[in-house]
């Protein structure tokens, strides 16, 4: 009897599409920040503007989330960890050439050397905290497999004081994390999504009893109230900038605070917002395809020539002032477009580089690359390397 072919398992798509969205936020708020759009603007689209930038600046706590979700219970593999080195490095390479041949941008020579270097991570930040967090997710994972619920809760509540609380109300003078860039944040954010991996939200006593509805609606409301309250205190901040000295103070710490990834307003709203997505049941083999893509396009539209030319090619111009809220509009209209030429362009350097993964000079090279490495010992991280 002929034996019918097994439909392939589509996983959970949920934090994928969460992938998605957050990258769409991070292209949103890149059109505001290089586009300087909150500093050229004025009346109710300044204030409108600052509402969007507390509402998107969850997205790259929520990104490490996820990650820490994930990576917490899978292996390490040096595979992934040079592929991603060498995704960063193709984009850098090529977007600098392609621009260098149209004269778009023009560079030194120990600028191109630099930037033809593979381990430069000066043109990404997000890449740079992302592959030394990948890095030390190993050793991470064994403190975590080894840690009882409540110290893992101790440990959570000590890094939220030094890592988020401190420095927010002392701006960075008791501790400074870097407005939460920086790999203490991402570590933060990874142990953060690793506990609600291991102890999930949803089976806490408080929400178990809940309809899955209901706890999308509580987690929404948190997530609404996080970004309302975090926009009040901007806006108080404004009232307070024009007192006397201490109201001016108070008004620095805030203004210092709204927008850092280490404010506790924004981590707890990241953490609301990863809750939602934690609720919903979704399979999709194109929306997984899709999240595959997303890295990509974060690597091409915010290389930093790439920044040089693209905005003022979409008309966002140094000293332009905006008035009308037409502009949210344009905003939106743009990412979109960044994002899907974007991914359509990370999937072609999928395929080509799948094509060169196939030819025959590629296996026997990586035939020697892994006899050479196995060679040197043998241990976990060898037979991950043997494996992958």
């Amino acid at each position: 009897m002929k034996e019918v072919g097994k439909k392939k398992i589509v996983r959970d798509s949920n934090y994928e599409l969460m992938r998605i969205v957050s990258m769409f936020m991070i292209v949103v708020w890149h059109m505001i920040v290089h586009g300087r759009i909150a500093q050229q603007s004025t009346g109710l689209l300044h204030n409108l503007i600052c509402l969007l930038e507390a509402i998107l600046v969850v997205h790259v706590n929520s990104y490490v989330l996820v990650t820490g979700y994930y990576q917490c219970k899978s292996k390490f593999k040096l595979k992934k960890l040079i592929s991603l080195n060498n995704q960063a490095w193709f984009y850098r390479v090529v977007i600098l050439i392609t621009l260098l041949v149209l004269d778009v941008v023009s560079v030194g020579k120990v600028e191109l050397l630099q930037s033809l270097f593979p381990l430069d991570f000066s043109a990404y930040w997000f890449i740079k905290f992302y592959l030394f967090l990948y890095c030390f997710s190993p050793f991470l994972n064994k403190l975590i497999e080894n840690l009882k619920k409540k110290e893992f809760q101790m440990l959570l509540l000590v890094c939220l004081v030094i890592f988020s609380i401190l420095p927010s109300i002392s701006m960075s003078v008791l501790y400074s994390n870097y407005s939460g860039y920086s790999l203490p944040q991402f570590i933060f954010m990874y142990l953060l999504g690793a506990y609600f991996r291991y102890y999930p939200i949803q089976e806490s006593r408080i929400l178990k009893v809940n309809t899955r509805r209901k706890n999308q609606l509580i987690f929404l409301t948190g997530f609404i109230s996080c970004f309302v309250v975090n926009f009040l205190f901007s806006c108080l901040s404004q009232i307070l900038g024009t007192g006397g000295d201490i109201p001016k103070y108070f008004s620095s710490i805030i203004n210092f605070a709204f927008l850092s990834y280490d404010n506790p307003l924004v981590i707890l709203g990241a953490l609301m917002y990863f809750f939602w997505f934690g609720t919903l049941k979704i399979k999709s083999r194109f929306i997984n395809r899709v999240s595959g893509l997303t890295l990509g396009v974060y690597l091409i539209h915010d290389n930093p020539y790439m920044r040089q030319w693209l905005y003022p090619f979409l008309g966002f111009v140094e000293g332009k002032v905006y008035t009308g809220i037409i502009i949210i509009g344009k905003i939106f209209a743009c990412a979109i477009l960044i994002f899907v030429v974007c991914a359509l362009l990370e999937w072609i350097r999928q395929l080509l580089f799948k094509g060169i993964n196939h030819l025959k000079i590629t296996k026997w090279f990586q035939k020697k690359w892994r006899s050479y490495v196995t060679s040197l010992g043998d241990f976990d991280l060898m037979s991950e390397i043997k494996e992958s």
